[in-house]
């Protein structure tokens, strides 16, 4: 299905694709290692995933983790990083060689999100040796699916309707043997 992209959402993903594009040479020399358990998570409507992962600092110096920056590419805020959970989980700054191995990031699904699409978008994290400063230190791909929500009874729902079903059907047959 086709979906008109809006002015400023395009102007946000050719910013960030430009801003990437520009630090792909310095990410080839940058020292913080960042991998995920999975680069790939499902997900439904009105949800929320948790990328799991390491974060390593490979410097030989205090390396702070400043900031966090994400985009789906065709997502049009069905989905999205939650940057802010960036702060929650990773810790301000790794010491040299230290590895943090935990929660890293989350992405928002909205209530309004296209079942099964999958998105495709990238998170980088930004930071330096001072405490303010924001240089990119390490990106990721990352893939997001949204699947249907499947309702499935409780099975004690069925225990319990299937005694009243028959308590209804034994009333049925006697109102109708006392209508004859």
């Amino acid at each position: 299905m086709f979906r008109p992209v809006h002015a400023r959402h395009f102007l946000a993903r050719f910013v960030f694709s430009v801003t990437l594009l520009l630090t792909l040479p310095v990410l080839a020399q940058a020292q913080l290692s960042f991998s995920l358990v999975s680069d790939f998570l499902e997900g439904t409507p009105n949800s929320t995933l948790t990328f799991t992962g390491s974060l390593t600092n490979n410097y030989n110096s205090r390396l702070y983790l400043n900031s966090l920056a994400g985009q789906f590419s065709s997502a049009s805020g069905d989905v999205t990083v939650d940057t802010a959970s960036f702060f929650d989980y990773a810790p301000v700054f790794l010491e040299a060689g230290q590895t943090y191995n935990g929660n890293i990031f989350d992405v928002l699904i909205a209530p309004t999100a296209t079942t099964g699409q999958t998105y495709d978008g990238q998170v980088l994290i930004l930071g330096g040796f001072a405490i303010d400063e924001e240089v990119p230190q390490a990106f990721r791909d990352i893939l997001v699916q949204v699947n249907a929500i499947t309702v499935l009874p409780e099975p004690a729902t069925g225990a319990l309707a299937l005694p009243l079903l028959g308590a209804i059907t034994i009333l049925r047959r006697r109102f109708r043997a006392g209508s004859r």
